[in-house]
């Protein structure tokens, strides 16, 4: 004879576990190595920077942060590999300023506001150089130079959602764009006269402005750089610019929206003592770095600032064909 069985034990059973597993997994995130995705090659600031701070994050963490470069479509190839992953605080981006520009240049529709923000590290101060013997002795001499003259003078880039091309847009002036694939690669062309100027993070410049075989015009910031007082920022020289600054890339640590906030503190607490370690401060001051450490609404408000910036920028500049204001994003 048949007798029906029921399933309803074995249900509350199943329910039950998955019901205390669920704050289990916050407790005691993680519980295996975390994957830091790199939006970028190895080697350039941004892979630099997520192995630094993964090596001291790890102590905190007590697990592995493995780092992992996917490159490509201007880092949004990463960060969508990211978007694609459960929000369980396992993959974490570790990626620069790029995400403002993808949809207003479309790229992506991704954006900051798909991400949560971990901590902002740091922000790289761009310069804009040339070499020694360069005919202009300050940048009001190039900027004049370039309005009397558009389209003259040459700058390395890396395109017009690079630092020069970004830069050149902040100073409303017309250059030849000379295209290049890296930082490196314009300091290379900079320094054999193949272009006469360029703009790029300190860090990329600054070993060969120490040996004298570059000159910095100006800091591009609103005041000079503690640690090189003798170099003009542009905002002190030309005070008409300090509307577009400070402007330059930064550096952080997102996850997926909808990651759990007892993990997201967790990943908070982690980077955040990790981003005061004496190691890693020693190796953002090497890099001519200046630290931000934001966290929660205060690093979100910073990267929508930057993302309403950069954005106008590349409309105003030509580069963009989208207005930002079709994007519902504000000019500030």
């Amino acid at each position: 004879m048949y007798k029906p069985i029921s399933i309803l034990p074995a249900l509350f059973s199943i329910a039950a576990i998955m019901a205390g597993a669920a704050p289990a997994t916050a407790q005691e995130f993680p519980e295996r190595a975390l994957t830091a995705i790199v939006p970028f090659a190895p080697g350039g600031s941004t892979d630099i920077m997520a192995r630094s701070i993964a090596a001291v994050a790890e102590a905190q963490l007590k697990q592995n942060v493995i780092v992992k470069n996917v490159a490509g479509g201007n880092g949004s190839i990463g960060a969508k590999e990211v978007q694609d992953k459960r929000p369980d605080g396992y993959t974490v981006l570790v990626a620069a300023e790029n995400l403002a520009t993808y949809r207003v240049m479309g790229v992506s529709q991704l954006s900051f506001a798909d991400f949560e923000p971990i901590i902002l590290l740091a922000r790289e101060v761009p310069v804009l150089v040339t070499t020694p013997d360069s005919r202009w002795k300050t940048v009001n001499d190039l900027i004049k130079e370039t309005k009397e003259k558009p389209d003259q003078v040459k700058i390395a880039t890396t395109g017009p959602t690079g630092i020069s091309g970004i830069v050149a847009t902040i100073l409303g002036t017309k250059f030849n764009m000379v295209p290049f694939k890296s930082a490196g690669e314009i300091v290379t062309a900079v320094l054999g006269g193949h272009t006469d100027v360029a703009t790029v993070g300190l860090i990329a410049a600054a070993d060969y402005v120490k040996a004298g075989k570059l000159k910095v015009l100006a800091v591009v910031d609103g005041k000079a750089l503690p640690a090189h007082p003798e170099w003009p920022a542009l905002g002190q020289v030309m005070p008409e610019y300090n509307k577009q600054l400070p402007w330059g890339p930064f550096y952080g640590v997102w996850v997926k929206k909808g990651t759990p906030a007892p993990i997201v503190a967790k990943l908070k607490d982690a980077f955040s003592k990790a981003a005061a370690d004496p190691k890693f401060v020693e190796s953002v001051t090497k890099k001519e770095m200046l630290p931000l450490n934001l966290m929660g609404k205060d690093a979100v408000d910073y990267a929508d600032a930057f993302s309403s910036k950069t954005a106008w920028l590349l409309y105003d500049g030509g580069a963009a064909k989208t207005s930002p204001a079709d994007l519902g994003i504000a000019r500030r």
